[in-house]
């Protein structure tokens, strides 16, 4: 009995007789196929061996009861526990599995064309290989033995939905439903009409949903035509030679359409900025 105890204490930091770790292989390559299309990867480009949980898990191997450790203690032939190896996932798995699925079909998000109607081009879902998945095989691959596999592919939803484009249009159907009245100087210079208005719209992503907005050079260009009796293009100051004398012809500012700015019937009097050129 003293020499089981001393036995037990010598293995007390020790793993148990007859526990042994199972070897994985991270080096070889394995033949993975996606899409249609083989690639060589080594388990060791996604894993790498956990050395301390490894250890932890062998030295545990066969104390789950006291009988158990006697067993594996004072058996001349103990039976054998063997212990897969902890391995973890690498930070550079995720770009793994990015070049795993170049040739899969990739999302496409919606997208909203601006015109006198406004059309969806719908979002369109994608596949890509599952990288937790994809570790788990190559792991099983690596104690296995096994040299060839076909990883695990996961739905991928596109961030700018189709309903998010629906939300967007009608939004700006709102916006442009009705026409808008353009004054200066308390004096109506013009109208937008709805079908114009809508062509100087812009749909721009933000995250997972459209900015609805007027692109300020097209609502510029809109408005420049209806401000012509205001408008005063800028002059630089030049030199005048009057045979031996020189006069200096001072410059003129000019006005001109401002910007950014949203037409809204709100928003009814069109701002002209000043504009000022220099001498030459």
């Amino acid at each position: 009995m003293a020499a089981v105890g001393a036995r037990d204490a010598y293995y007390w930091d020790r793993p148990l007789p007859g526990a042994e770790v199972r070897e994985a292989d991270l080096d070889e390559a394995v033949d993975v196929t996606v899409g249609g299309k083989a690639y060589d990867v080594a388990p060791g480009e996604v894993l790498r061996l956990d050395r301390t949980a490894t250890h932890t898990a062998l030295w545990e191997a066969g104390r789950t009861s006291f009988l158990r450790r006697m067993r594996q203690l004072v058996d001349p032939t103990p039976p054998r526990i063997v212990v897969d190896p902890v391995l973890v996932t690498r930070p550079e798995a995720a770009a793994v599995a990015e070049r795993l699925s170049a040739t899969l079909p990739r999302p496409r998000r919606a997208q909203v064309v601006a015109g006198a109607r406004f059309r969806i081009i719908p979002a369109r879902p994608g596949d890509a290989v599952d990288g937790p998945q994809l570790a788990e095989s190559l792991a099983k691959a690596s104690l296995t033995g096994v040299r060839t596999l076909s990883p695990a592919l996961t739905h991928v939803e596109p961030e700018l939905t189709t309903p998010a484009a629906e939300e967007a249009v009608a939004e700006a159907k709102a916006l442009v439903d009705e026409p808008v009245t353009l004054s200066f100087k308390d004096q109506d210079v013009g109208t937008l009409e709805p079908a114009r208005l809508a062509k100087l719209l812009r749909f721009r992503p933000t995250g997972d949903h459209f900015r609805v907005s007027f692109h300020p050079d097209r609502i510029a260009k809109a408005v420049e035509p209806m401000l012509a009796p205001w408008r005063a293009r800028a002059v630089n100051a030049r030199f005048v030679v009057d045979g031996t004398r020189v006069r200096i012809r001072p410059s003129r500012p000019g006005l001109a359409v401002d910007g950014p700015w949203s037409p809204t019937p709100s928003l009814r009097r069109p701002p002209l900025r000043s504009t000022v050129r220099h001498c030459a």
